[in-house]
């Protein structure tokens, strides 16, 4: 009937949903190993690692929780709140450690104060210079959590994620009709003219407004000024007439506040499978979101990237005609796994495992996920070839050429 929105399938939702959050998990527990960061020693001479961070196959996993605050005598999240102190060690030694690649800044937070906030994206920024560095906006990075997620290499939001708010607020609480009410009167002793300006005890002068104003401009000016300087294809100007929106998943990509749009798990899985990180630099794109783009072009019009990887399993097997991990790697390839989820398989085979597929990686394999936005090279057909290619160069160089 026209006019009438398609039922939705409740099972198959319910179902796509848990094969989501089970591969996210599965992710986690990858990262969830021995702490990594340099030794210190306590006072009775124990070794212990105190600057922490998660670690997989070259990549460090740095996650930002909650309000964003200056200092804490924490690492990491606590009582909702993550100082940039924390995140600032974490960043030092995720760099200094040689075995990390790469680093993936996973944020959700609705941002905190400005102070130290712009210190510390100065500080992503010039870490990105050295390694990559990707941020995930998961489900938010807001406010001065997009600050630091503007020093990276490269932005990926999540389909929900929600991106941008680049502004500044300042509140003033007037309290003097309430202490009046309540028949107290607060009496302030102080010196120094400016000493009380902007206290809750009396309406805020205009000349008080101003200063204060002047302030919020001035921290306004650093906000964007350190956006653009991280997203070079925004202009000053662009980021201003923002207006300090927020942008949800692909508009986020649109405006130019993200690079990317993808889950934690594609993320993670690119990043682990790139070593290092080649795929991110800025101009690239993420290789499995234009698979997943082009996987959706009207048959006839742009050839599926299925074929591709039928090439990809024949080459393999042509190179290494007796090699049981390169039968597997094919094997798996045509049973829709991603070339990452192959090669982990086939390294199964030296350790005496099953490489059959479990249900789970099954439906990871032919999960259909989401469009993932727009990209912008001309000839979308040879830039994913190319790409698919470039990941079979690598896991060839890696994993077969000792078989």
């Amino acid at each position: 009937m026209a006019g009438v929105a398609p039922l939705v399938d409740v099972d198959s939702a319910k179902a796509e949903a848990q094969v989501e959050r089970e591969a996210h998990a599965q992710m986690l527990d990858r990262f969830d190993g021995e702490p990594r960061g340099p030794l210190v020693r306590n006072a009775y001479g124990e070794s212990y690692v105190q600057t922490r961070y998660r670690y997989c196959n070259g990549v460090a996993l740095i996650t930002v929780e909650g309000s964003l605050v200056n200092r804490g005598a924490y690492i990491g999240a606590a009582s909702g709140l993550t100082s940039y102190e924390g995140v600032t060690a974490q960043f030092a030694a995720a760099a200094a450690d040689p075995d990390v690649k790469t680093i993936l800044l996973d944020l959700d937070s609705p941002g905190g104060e400005a102070g130290g906030a712009f210190e510390l994206a100065d500080f992503v920024h010039a870490i990105a210079q050295e390694k990559p560095v990707v941020a995930l906006v998961n489900a938010l990075a807001a406010s001065a959590a997009y600050a630091l997620a503007s020093g990276a290499t490269r932005i990926v939001t999540t389909p929900s994620g929600v991106a941008g708010s680049i502004g500044v607020v300042m509140l003033h609480l007037d309290q003097s009709r309430r202490m009046d009410q309540l028949g107290v009167t607060p009496t302030l002793i102080y010196a120094g003219g400016h000493k009380v300006d902007g206290n809750p005890f009396e309406p805020l002068p205009e000349a008080v407004r101003a200063d204060l104003q002047a302030e919020v401009d001035q921290i306004y000016a650093m906000f964007v000024a350190t956006v653009a300087r991280g997203r070079t294809g925004l202009s000053e100007d662009a980021i201003r007439a923002t207006e300090a929106r927020t942008c949800l998943g692909a508009e986020a990509v649109e405006v130019g506040l993200a690079d990317d749009v993808g889950t934690f798990v594609d993320v993670a899985e690119e990043l682990q499978s790139s070593g290092m990180g080649r795929k991110f630099m800025k101009g690239a794109t993420m290789s499995q979101a234009e698979q997943k783009r082009l996987s959706g072009v009207a048959s006839g019009s742009e050839p599926r990237l299925e074929t591709t990887a039928q090439e990809l399993s024949g080459a393999v097997n042509a190179l290494f005609p007796d090699s049981k991990r390169a039968q597997a790697f094919g094997e798996a390839l045509g049973k829709g796994a991603s070339i990452a989820l192959a090669a982990d398989l086939a390294k199964m085979i030296d350790d005496g495992q099953s490489t059959k597929m479990s249900p789970l990686q099954m439906a990871m394999a032919q999960q259909r996920r989401a469009d993932l936005g727009p990209g912008g090279d001309p000839t979308p057909r040879q830039a994913a070839k190319d790409d698919v290619w470039a990941q079979a160069v690598a896991t060839v160089n890696r994993e077969y050429g000792r078989a």
